[in-house]
């Protein structure tokens, strides 16, 4: 229910609200109230709208500050005249979630929030906008370690933070959104880890040519690198370096075998980009340097 009420004589001052607050109480006991109140007008009768129209405009800030007087002397020049132009920085946000610290992951988006109304004091739809565009960009993320149910869920989930009445209410039910998906991660990774990881062994079969290592096929699976790493070796029993240098190693014989290429560009095509290094890492593998290897089959360059 929404109560207009026309004064005049003064403008609202806190002291003179308190007093309007306490009638009304005695009237409506129970109940949020709200006072925003609108500009002087030198004619209340042919500009009362125009004064409404401020105060309505104001009062939608009651989600900052709930209970307090809402005008254009206590919040009109906090109203920041380019608050759309803002965007939250989530890759940090990312990176602690793939980290598994739920808490801190939370606080750095919290942060931002909480600057970003500091010094914009933004429509509140503007920053719910801003948030909910923020957690679906988390969630793309993630897509390859959720389930679908959990996708609906969270959608739902972040689609009602627009019905968050306050500040406090909206990040409350943003931490309850980020110990959601940390529990799904958890949840997928154990489950889905080993699919996962046959996954990534393919990956390598077809790749190991690219430059790629531990940390970039992390990055690709959604992995933090140091989880990957463990992940990797409880499946494939070798680290990932060995089982990369291994496919390189056997690409690079079968080459050796079965081409005349020479051994710098076989060391580009098994991913190698300097052939000095390719044929120290051969020679610890072989025990032999490649020219070595195919004089011995019977083949030379």
């Amino acid at each position: 229910m929404m109560a207009v009420c026309l004064l005049s004589g003064e403008p609202m001052s806190a002291a003179r609200w308190a007093v309007i607050e306490g009638h009304m109480r005695s009237v409506l006991p129970s109940g949020k109230m709200i006072c925003s109140p609108g500009g002087m007008v030198d004619n209340l009768y042919e500009e009362a709208s125009v004064s409404y129209e401020e105060a309505v405009r104001y009062s939608q800030y009651e989600f900052y500050e709930p209970g307090t007087l809402l005008s254009e002397e206590t919040i009109g020049k906090r109203i920041g005249k380019n608050s759309d132009a803002v965007t939250y920085h989530v890759l940090p946000v990312v990176e602690g979630l793939k980290r598994g610290e739920l808490r801190s992951a939370y606080e750095l988006l919290a942060a931002e929030i909480d600057e970003g109304v500091k010094t914009l004091f933004s429509p509140p739809v503007l920053l719910k906008q801003r948030v909910i565009f923020a957690l679906f960009q988390i969630m793309r993320n993630f897509e390859v370690l959720i389930s679908g149910n959990f996708k609906k869920e969270a959608n739902l989930q972040i689609s009602s933070l627009q019905k968050a009445e306050t500040l406090t209410l909206l990040k409350r039910s943003l931490y309850a959104f980020f110990l959601d998906l940390g529990k799904e991660l958890n949840c997928q990774k154990e489950g889905n880890g080993r699919d996962i990881m046959t996954d990534c062994g393919e990956y390598l079969e077809n790749h190991y040519m690219d430059e790629i290592n531990l940390e970039s096929v992390a990055e690709k699976y959604h992995f933090n690198p140091s989880y990957f790493s463990t992940l990797f070796k409880n499946t494939y029993k070798s680290t990932f370096s060995e089982y990369l240098i291994r496919i390189r190693m056997e690409k690079a014989r079968e080459l050796l075998l079965t081409t005349e290429s020479r051994v710098r560009d076989i060391a580009v095509l098994t991913g190698y980009r300097d052939a000095n290094y390719f044929v120290r890492a051969f020679k610890r593998y072989y025990e032999m340097t490649p020219e070595e290897y195919r004089k011995m089959s019977g083949r030379t360059e």
